[in-house]
């Protein structure tokens, strides 16, 4: 037998002083293969999250007269899905036992508070499903798409950048996250086209893309989960502009546009609050990071005042889109003539979608009592929670009672309700837990000195932080088929790694 090949690499330990390492073929292949199928199920999570949670009920997707090529594209991207992932699970049975330092890498991983918390989140909902729905029909025939996509994300995207190593991770999704925006650019430029020539473009699916009840983007997707994806690739392009250099960060700026012209006429106010908290202070530590050289307080009030200029100018834009898509497409005066020709010439008051103000209630104010009351008003549902698709009926009788509102919501809009409704509330208040650690963690990370870290890894605090805003008020990060889901998961394993001084 010839030798064995061996590389060498320099990581950190704990105490941050480097040690030599020597890779064998044997752990290349391994890492070359883990890295494969991390990024396929990476991608394909992303795609079909981006392609409208293709297994939302209210797109009746599966009940569509035509069979969609869209939806011939998406039922085979799920089955290679369903293969990466295992794909992964296989790579890593058979890999990780002939690797001491993987298999001590995946415990700490697992084990630590946070990943318990996790671990037993999933394992509590996939109880909560079977014991709901009176045996494993229900959860394989409705919810095992959820609880897939929870256990990918709890399982294989969180503890990834521990287990693969954060240097690793990074040059796979970065090649994944290439592909994801160059695909949800040219898409959302090719929805703003046909939305501002008042073109409505049906879908194979039988949803549609420009100004048909509201305007709408992403695979056709209502307004609030479009912003919600729309906010997602706005925080890749911030993460993508402070970890490179040159070249890749002008791409990424200019893609950070049409995005933000979507999030901004969806009008949906969570996603708007949450880019209103985030890209101000992402202006402030990229002057903060970059101006190393300058004195103190230039560098200090040069941030603050770009900082409070981005807020002013992400504000007044708010009401510039809507005054800009007016301007071009005289959107008003078309649907107050299609109206006056079909109430026969009489006038009817047709106003462009208007802003709605940041504090008015749309109905959360009474969403989040009777959520609340939901969740105590039996023994069952305060340990086990409600199912998902019982929820709107059970909503709208709760609302109905308590405050004669008549309406039917599809979640209490708010992800920490969301989790007490559907798990229970000993699963709220764990979940309640380990944001609370991730949000120590991000200020850990963020107020730590990132010489010798990871370029760019001062931007992923912000962007769970931005996540978080969003989830209070539209639930995308657990339980549901997201890209924030994933996304969030991703960064909360990288700031996990980067906390512990993980390689």
């Amino acid at each position: 037998m010839g030798k064995r090949k061996t590389d060498h690499r320099t990581e950190r330990r704990d105490t941050g002083a480097p040690k030599s390492v020597k890779l064998t073929d044997f752990q290349r292949h391994y890492e070359l293969f883990l890295q494969i199928a991390a990024a396929v199920v990476v991608c394909f999570h992303f795609w079909l999250s981006v392609t409208r949670h293709m297994w939302a009920p209210e797109n009746q997707m599966f009940r569509s007269d035509i069979l969609p090529p869209l939806m011939t594209a998406d039922l085979w991207l799920a089955i290679l899905y369903g293969l990466a992932v295992l794909l992964y699970v296989m790579i890593s049975a058979a890999y990780l036992p002939k690797s001491f330092d993987r298999i001590k890498a995946a415990i700490k991983r697992y084990f630590s508070v946070d990943g318990l918390i996790l671990m037993a989140l999933f394992l509590w909902y996939v109880v909560c499903c079977v014991v709901l729905g009176r045996g494993t029909t229900r959860l394989v025939v409705g919810y095992w798409p959820f609880v897939m996509d929870m256990g990918i994300c709890v399982l294989i995207l969180f503890p990834l950048p521990g287990i693969l190593g954060r240097q690793q991770t990074r040059k796979v999704l970065d090649w994944v996250l290439h592909a994801i925006m160059a695909f949800s650019t040219c898409f959302v430029l090719w929805a703003l086209w046909h939305l501002f020539t008042l073109d409505i473009v049906k879908l194979p699916n039988g949803l549609s893309v420009g100004m048909d009840k509201g305007m709408t983007f992403y695979m056709g997707t209502n307004t609030n989960i479009g912003a919600a994806i729309g906010t997602t690739m706005v925080l890749i392009c911030l993460y993508m502009i402070s970890a490179h250099r040159r070249a890749v960060r002008w791409i990424y700026a200019a893609a950070l546009l049409p995005h933000l012209l979507a999030v901004l006429l969806t009008n949906s106010r969570a996603n708007f609050i949450a880019l209103l908290v985030t890209l101000p202070m992402f202006v402030f530590l990229m002057i903060w990071h970059s101006g190393r050289k300058m004195a103190l307080w230039p560098r200090l009030l040069t941030g603050l005042a770009a900082g409070v200029a981005v807020a002013l100018l992400f504000w007044f834009m708010r009401r510039w889109v809507f005054d800009l898509f007016e301007a071009v497409t005289h959107y008003s005066e078309r649907l107050a003539a299609a109206n006056s020709s079909i109430q026969a010439g009489k006038t009817a008051a047709a106003p462009l979608i208007a802003t709605e103000g940041l504090m008015r209630d749309t109905g959360r104010l009474k969403i989040w009592p009777a959520s609340i009351r939901i969740m105590t008003s039996s023994v069952e549902k305060f340990f086990f929670g409600t199912p998902i698709g019982d929820y709107p009926a059970l909503i709208q009788s709760t609302m109905k009672e308590m405050f004669k509102y008549n309406a039917s919501k599809a979640h209490a809009h708010n992800i920490i309700l969301q989790v007490g409704v559907t798990l229970g509330v000993p699963a709220m208040l764990a979940f309640i837990g380990y944001l609370v650690i991730t949000l120590l963690r991000c200020l850990r990370v963020g107020l730590r000195k990132t010489g010798g870290e990871m370029q760019g890894a001062w931007v992923l605090p912000l962007c769970i932080l931005a996540l978080i805003i969003v989830n209070m008020f539209e639930p995308f990060i657990f339980l549901y088929f997201s890209a924030q889901g994933c996304l969030f998961c991703l960064f909360a394993g990288w700031v996990k790694a980067l906390d512990k001084g993980e390689t």
